[in-house]
């Protein structure tokens, strides 16, 4: 899936369901959990695109947050299937009777996220994604934890403001690079006359 016009959709599905995540979150919990997955599917499925656009320009560095992100995404992708398969077609409790996910979950989830820095700074330094689309993307958890941090936030159970702060940050950014990728494939226009 290494079109531009098919990432860039993909990338957009992302930024969409990850906006709507942040309007749901405070509304159904169910909802918001079934969002979760999907925008981090179509978040994978548009990498490949990114990482094709760049044609090595990104370097070593991104080229190898590229292999730790696909690698991880895919673990993430399977784990979120068999979550969805475990809970809702065979009635299991994840965290009662598959306990080792809750072990393997972070570890994934942490190489995918090394990753995606790793990728995210080669990609800004190279300068062929929007390069501030890809900072905002990098940057919209750490300023949501720090504002939750800062307001006190993180010891409540509710999610503060900087959590929608971070994810509305999120959702733009995955938006505008999704449409930067569906720009580099669209037909030239037709000459008028």
């Amino acid at each position: 899936m290494s079109s531009p016009r098919v990432g860039g959709m993909a990338a957009i599905l992302s930024g969409l369901l990850v906006g709507l995540w942040v309007i749901t979150s405070a509304l159904d919990y169910d909802l918001f959990f079934a969002l979760v997955p999907a925008a981090v599917i179509f978040l994978i499925l548009s990498i490949p695109s990114m990482h094709a656009v760049q044609q090595g320009r990104h370097g070593a560095a991104g080229k190898i947050g590229y292999g730790l992100m696909m690698a991880a995404g895919t673990v993430l992708a399977l784990m979120f299937l068999f979550a969805l398969i475990a809970e809702g077609v065979m009635e299991q409790s994840i965290e009662d009777d598959f306990p080792a996910l809750d072990t393997v979950f972070p570890i994934v989830f942490f190489v995918f996220l090394a990753g995606l820095i790793v990728f995210g700074i080669a990609s800004a330094v190279a300068g062929v994604l929007p390069r501030l689309a890809i900072i905002a993307f990098l940057l919209a958890f750490p300023v949501g934890l720090a504002i939750d941090f800062a307001t006190g936030a993180m010891d409540q159970d509710e999610a503060g403001i900087g959590f929608y702060i971070g994810i509305g940050l999120l959702s733009v950014s995955l938006l505008w690079i999704g449409s930067f990728l569906w720009s580099r494939s669209a037909p030239p226009a037709a000459p008028s006359g």
